[in-house]
């Protein structure tokens, strides 16, 4: 039988790879939900004081979930 934490690390990597993948097309909007669903997978940290907040803007991850939903916004109007 597979270790679930190995197909997890599996998956991660996968959706990772997809999640490049999106952003070399720009589809952003599935991206932003990809994006959710890795920092769902990895217990991503979600901050709890402004400090917190301003340090994780400040993330390549969150810079470019940023560029993602901006993108997407972008397609709405």
């Amino acid at each position: 039988m597979l270790d679930p934490q190995e197909i997890l690390s599996a998956a991660i990597t996968l959706a990772r790879q997809a999640l490049d993948m999106l952003d070399s097309i720009d589809a952003s909007h599935p991206a932003v939900h990809l994006q959710y669903a890795i920092d769902v997978m990895t217990d991503a940290p979600i901050p709890r004081t402004e400090e917190e907040a301003e340090a994780m803007l400040q993330t390549p991850e969150c810079q470019a979930l940023m560029r993602r939903l901006s993108f997407a916004a972008a397609q709405l109007h």
